[in-house]
């Protein structure tokens, strides 16, 4: 299989409480060597570290990726880096 798409939901206590979003994770060919293309499907959560376009800005999926990681770890550290935003924001193009 060479992309999922995998369902998120914001975690309790947080501005994104209550709120479920798509992520789609394309697996490059030489996954788990180098790390997967994940971005958020329309409609994507106001982050500022979201692009309009549903790409995000996590070190893990591009400089930081190890390939000990893996697809649970990557939506790990997509929900936290949700959960500690405290507003909804939106970075444009």
């Amino acid at each position: 299989m060479s992309w999922w798409v995998i369902e998120v939901n914001g975690a309790e206590g947080t501005i994104y409480a209550n709120e479920k979003y798509q992520l789609q994770v394309d697996l490059p060919e030489n996954y788990p060597v180098e790390a997967p293309q994940v971005i958020f499907l329309h409609p994507a959560p106001l982050d500022p570290h979201i692009y309009s376009n549903g790409h995000i800005c996590l070190d893990i999926l591009y400089d930081s990726w190890s390939p000990a990681m893996n697809i649970g770890s990557v939506c790990i550290s997509i929900i936290s880096m949700l959960s500690s935003s405290t507003v909804k924001v939106c970075f444009l193009l």
